[in-house]
Formats: C-alpha cells, structure tokens, sequence
C-alpha cells in the first residue's frame, strides 16, 4: 500500500492553514529580458523589488519573526528575521512556529492540552525523529511513543495503543486545569475553549450548545463569524478560511498576473497566456505548450512505449491546494498530449503502464493547467503499475481541444495509451449499451419483445420505446394471498423481456434488470404483510414490486432486491390492493423457486 493522502479534503481540514506552500528560492522560468530591478514589480530572477515582498515575510522564509527587507540586486534580505528555539514532537506549542517541524496541534484550534508539535510521516509510513511513531490522525503524523502502563506522557496526556505493538501519547484531560488556554476539557479527553456567545469564538468558530466554541462546518448557514470580513465561506467543503487575496492583495506586483485566486487559506496568481504560476517561487514563470498533437479523435488512438521518464514535472492535478481530480496530487514527471473532439462525442483513455511505477491519469481544457484548476476527467488507481482509465464527454455543441496529461503520483516509467470512442447516442449507429439509435433497431420488433405486436421505436435516450407495441399483461394471476405460495423450478426463459426496474435512470432494485421476466399478480388484504423470496439457479435474478402490469421502466416501483432477491411487501392502505411481483433478471434467465409467506 502507497502512502497517499486527498488534496484539500477533509480530514486534511483538520490542518488547513498549517501547511502553506512556501515562497522562497530563485527558480523558475524567465520572464522579459529587459526587466530591471528597482522597477516595483517581480520580475525573472528577482525575489522582492523595493518595498514588494511579493506576500513574502521572514515567516515564510523559515524565521520565526523579525522584518523581512530586500536588498539592492533584488534578493530577500533576512537580517532583521529573528529565530526561537524549537520544540520536538510530542512537546508544548502555542503556533507553528515553536515547532522544530513547524506543524502545531495547539489547544485553541485542535484541542490538544498546551499544544502538540508533530512531523507528517515519511512516505513510507516511518519517522525520521526516533522517538516518533507514525499514525493516521486525520493525516498521517509522527506523534510521541509511549510504553503502554506507563506513565511517560506528559499531563493532559495518556499513552495509547497504536497497533503494531507501538503507542503514542495522545489527548487524554481530565480537568479544566490541563487546558490552560481554553479552560474547559471535555468528556473525549480534549481542550473546548468556554463561550457564551459567538463573538467569544474566534473567525471560523462559533459557541455550541454546550458553552464550548466549535469550528463551523456550514459556513453557507452560519456565516463565518468573522466582523472584520477577512474569511471566506468555501461552499465545496462547508468551512471558512482566510481570505488571502483580499487581505493582502499579493498579485498586484508580481509580473504578467492578471488576477488572484483563492486557495483555502493561500492563493494563487492568474497569468497571460504565456505565463503559467509557479507555487514555489510565487511568480509567473515563462510557459510553452509542448502537448504532442494527436489531432481530431476519429478512430482508436494506439501508442505503445510510452516513458514518462521523458517528461517534465510541471503539471500537478493537486496543484491548486483545494481538489485534485485524481484525488492525489502528480508531482512527479508527465507527458501531455493535444486531442481535438468533436461536441457530443464520449471519449474513453486508458494508460497500461508497463513499469512499475505510481502513474495518474487526467485531463483537462488548458495546455498551461499546470495545477489542475480546469481539469475535466481524472483517476488514480489504488494499486500501484495497475490501468488508469477515465471517460470524459464533450457537452457542448463545439468541437473541444482537450489536453490528457498522463502523470504520476510518484517516479516515472513506460506506459501504452489507448484513446478511443464511446457509444453516442443519436449518430445512427447501436454502440456500447445502446438498444438502438434512431431509426436502426438493430434488427428487433415488439414481437421479440415478448408483445402481441405493434411498431417499435427508438427513444432520444437510445432506448426501445414500446409504446407502440401491442400489449397483453402475461402476469399470471396468483389471487388473494390468504396462505403461503411456493412456486419451483419456473423458467424465466419461457418468459418476456420488456421490463427494466432502471428504465427512468433510477432502480429499486439498484441495478438494471434486462434479462426474461416472469410476472405474478396477487391481492394482498389492507394492513397485510408478505415476504417474497426468489432463488435463483445459475443466473444473475432480480426481484421487484409494481403496482401497474405495463410499468415497463419501473416508475412505480414500490420495493425491489438483488443479491439476495429477497424482500417485504406491505399493504399499508385502508383497502386491499393488487400488485404484481416480476422474478426478473439482471442478465439472462434461467430456473427459480418463488416464496411468498405471511409475515
């Protein structure tokens, strides 16, 4: 198993804010060959200009405190930045940066007694600090051993099992004294700060029913509880965070930015058309498309011996710090490849790699989408060198140019793309799981249907439409069930193949049921209970409930089973009603036992 964690979903939430991407270094692409320093704004080469930081402070350069400057030639000046002495894993914080791994579980926000330092685990699940165990809280973090019986926690703290005979000291209060800053421990061993209203919280948080401040997970109903305006409601995960583009306006200095976006509690700079935004240097950074153009999608695209090896490692699916569309990021090397698709058209890629290596798959609308902001369709699958495919559809009414990047979560290897088209409902040909398409029917009628007769159609869905077809209910009438009913060894077979539970798109069964059907009409008196059982023999059944004989694509279901077929029916009027059972299949037919016993 790999170690890999979802980019900016929760649990990650847990630590928004703490793990900000840096901005340091002198790295990236050119810019204009005519900048100069002195001009105000960043340009290639330059790390600050004058009086623009570039959003930088001593903060993110390492320090932790201090006045960040700039010097002539245009560099970071960190003599005025000031360092304190750190903590080690396990030990008190109040921030981050008392932390020698700069990552703080504090008391205010995570309800640790006093604070925690911790380190995130090495991929391989180890820690580098020796006295750290690695364990899954939320992230995976190195936190501090124990000997479990002992009495080597510190207070606030009891040593827990951790599995693998290892423990860890975690959050174990049993007073309102070993919470210093908040005042209150709570019955789950962790700190609550009191509150009697929600201005006793602060921005993010509000004041529970119980008198404690708790983090606010519907910010669309809540609000922030922010008076100075400088958090964010994010509706995609219901959270607040800091508004980071509005409070400190960081692109407007930084060279070919056109705007700024927000990203949880950081940014992003939005650049021209021949620029792209490099996260780590926090500037604009010189871009050329170098997508390999596969041209207009016309028939099945074929490339054998592949090698990302070849690649760059500019593109990350992850990239902008919120979603990842393969749910992990792609830091390592790709390659991108150029496809034209005609509107409507459905389009399936495959990556086969041969290598063992951690590959991803995505795409997305923007050769210079090198975060992932505009991707359309992406996967990663959970086993390492296993296929990566995905389907994505040109919606609109245009023909789309598209760029697959075929990425890697981690190392790089040889791989075989396949590109090729799905079935599209409405260009005259049957593909895929299509009944028919248009005025091709695929050679069927209402007769081998299972109806009397009648003229078949074709739905806009690619569906045969048999409101034509001339129709007598075949239920077999069972009458009012007064005493059990067993029916053995009936053949489906010998049966219709008109009804489908998933015909609106929506099953009780959950499945569709396309294969024979075999109807039963019964009568159950009012307030009468049935529970009705099909055994199948050596094909995939299904079993459902109407209370309509022509009822074809299931819209009055009333309850259904699949694995196992096997259910309760309820009269729950004031009247006897009829029903009918259909002993359906997903596929195929074959022999069954029905059961229908009073309840």
């Amino acid at each position: 198993m790999r170690s890999k964690l979802q980019s900016g979903l929760p649990p990650v939430l847990l630590l928004a804010g703490l793990l900000v991407a840096l901005g340091c270094g002198d790295g990236g692409g050119g810019g204009d060959d005519d900048v100069l320093c002195g001009n105000g704004k960043i340009d290639a080469d330059e790390q600050c200009d004058g009086a623009n930081l570039n959003a930088q402070t001593c903060a993110t350069q390492g320090f932790d405190g201090g006045e960040l400057g700039c010097t002539a030639t245009c560099q970071f000046d960190t003599s005025a930045c000031t360092k304190t002495p750190k903590a080690g894993v396990g030990e008190p914080c109040a921030s981050n940066a008392e932390c020698e791994s700069n990552l703080c579980l504090n008391e205010l926000v995570h309800g640790f007694p006093s604070g925690y330092c911790v380190v995130p685990c090495d991929a391989d699940y180890s820690c580098d600090d020796v006295s750290g165990v690695c364990v899954d809280y939320g992230n995976y973090l190195c936190m501090d051993s124990c000997t479990l019986g002992g009495s080597d926690c510190r207070d606030g703290y009891a040593c827990q099992n951790a599995g693998g005979g290892k423990a860890v000291c975690l959050p174990s209060c049993t007073d309102d004294a070993q919470c210093p800053s908040t005042g209150k421990c709570n019955a789950k061993g962790l700190c609550d700060k009191k509150c009697a209203v929600d201005a006793d919280c602060t921005a993010g948080f509000k004041c529970g029913s119980d008198g404690v401040c708790e983090e606010i997970s519907d910010c669309l109903s809540f609000g922030c509880n922010d008076p100075d305006g400088a958090f964010y409601c994010l509706e995609l995960f219901g959270y607040c965070f800091l508004d980071f583009c509005a409070a400190y306006q960081p692109c407007d200095g930084v060279a070919n930015a056109t705007g700024c976006v927000r990203s949880l509690d950081d940014y992003i700079c939005d650049c021209d058309e021949d620029h792209t935004w490099d996260i780590a240097t926090r500037r604009c950074i010189s871009f050329t498309c170098n997508a390999i153009d596969l041209g207009t999608l016309t028939n099945t695209i074929t490339l054998e011996s592949q090698d990302t090896c070849t690649g760059q490692a500019l593109y990350d699916a992850g990239g902008n710090g919120v979603t990842s569309c393969t749910g992990y990021g792609t830091k390592d090397t790709e390659l991108v490849y150029k496809l034209t698709v005609q509107a409507g058209q459905v389009v399936l890629v495959d990556m086969e790699p041969s290598d063992d290596f951690d590959a991803s798959l995505w795409v997305t609308t923007d050769c210079s989408d090198t975060l992932g902001r505009y991707c359309v369709a992406g996967v990663d699958a959970v086993v390492t060198g296993g296929h990566e495919s995905l389907v994505f559809t040109n919606d609109t009414s245009e023909w789309m140019t598209y760029y697959i990047v075929a990425d890697a979560y981690k190392s790089c290897g040889a791989f075989k793309l396949t590109i090729s088209k799905m079935s599209r409902c409405g260009d005259g040909v049957i593909e895929g799981d299509e009944q028919c398409d248009g005025a091709e029917l695929n050679g069927v009628s209402c007769e081998e249907l299972g109806f009397e007769g009648g003229e078949l159609g074709c739905t806009a869905a690619c569906r045969f439409d048999i409101s034509d077809c001339a129709f007598t209910c075949p239920a077999t009438d069972l009458g009012t069930v007064t005493k059990d009913i067993t029916l053995t060894e009936v053949d489906s077979c010998t049966g219709t193949k008109v009804f489908d539970a998933s015909g609106t798109g929506v099953s009780c069964t959950g499945y569709s049921s396309m294969g024979e059907e075999i109807l039963y009409k019964i009568t159950l008196p009012a307030g009468t209970s049935v529970k009705i059982k099909m055994e199948p023999s050596g094909f995939d059944a299904n079993l459902w409930v109407t209370t309509a004989c022509d009822d074809f694509n299931g819209a009055k279901c009333v309850v259904g089973a699949d694995d196992p077929e096997e259910l309760i029916l309820t009269n729950e009027g004031a009247e006897a009603m009829t029903y009918f059972i259909v002993a359906d299949a997903f596929s195929g037919c074959g022999t069954f036992d029905l059961t229908i016993t009073l309840q």
